[in-house]
């Protein structure tokens, strides 16, 4: 592993451009606050100017970057202190020194702080992509006839009838007969595997879309046959 991929962000998905551009600017900006903190008779505390620089950085850095840039600039605004007041230190001058390394400091840990968030937060998607992976790759494989569905509508239908007053969906099923079919018609196949479109003689898998009528169709077909051959099977037993 070379220097660079420690300190630099290169597999990130903003790409490399992204990073180059934002170390660029960061280096940049840096060598301007030394040169301005140390030969022009600007007073301030320009030193402070670095906390941006970090703050540009850490669009492109790692953990490590970011705590070898921080003492980069660290090591820039003692040097320049050193080389504007090697004779005539005074305590305002010092003073100023010490807020720019405290902002500094801070920034450093608040920075570090996110990229640990960052770093868990990929950790977790990328679990996360692997589980969801695997489960596909199981609900695909799988000899069984498999559907997905969305209950999504149906539950907002449902909760609709019960805002209305409806309490009692069976008695109101009864009257309005209607409501079963359109009740049915809300629930949507979003994927099936490969053993469930063979058996709804569906191949190749995009011959028909999921929620496709034809699908719905000898899904509903089948749902019946079984209870059929299940209503025929109990009669028999009795």
């Amino acid at each position: 592993m070379s220097i660079a991929s420690t300190m630099f962000r290169f597999r990130d998905a903003g790409g490399s451009g992204h990073n180059l551009a934002f170390g660029l600017i960061a280096a940049a900006l840096g060598a301007a606050v030394f040169y301005v903190d140390t030969y022009t008779d600007i007073e301030g505390a320009i030193a402070v100017l670095y906390v941006v620089t970090m703050l540009l950085a850490a669009q492109a850095t790692t953990r490590t970057g970011l705590l070898v840039i921080a003492a980069v600039c660290a090591a820039l605004a003692l040097l320049s202190y050193a080389t504007t007041h090697r004779n005539d230190a005074d305590l305002q001058s010092t003073i100023r020194l010490i807020v720019a390394l405290a902002a500094l400091f801070v920034t450093t840990m608040l920075l570090l702080k996110t990229e640990s968030a960052r770093l868990a937060l990929l950790s977790i998607n990328s679990a996360l992509k692997e589980s969801e992976a695997r489960y596909r790759s199981i609900f695909d494989r799988t000899r069984v006839a498999l559907w997905e569905r969305d209950y999504s509508k149906l539950r907002s239908y449902l909760m609709d009838l019960r805002a209305q007053g409806v309490t009692d969906i069976k008695a109101h099923a009864r009257t309005h007969p209607a409501i079963i079919d359109h009740c049915v018609g809300l629930i949507e196949v979003v994927a099936a595997n490969e053993a469930a479109r063979e058996l709804l003689d569906l191949s190749p898998p995009r011959a028909a879309p999921c929620g496709a009528p034809s699908f719905r169709g000898k899904r509903d077909s089948l749902t019946c046959c079984r209870r059929s051959w299940m209503a025929k099977g109990s009669s028999k037993t009795r």
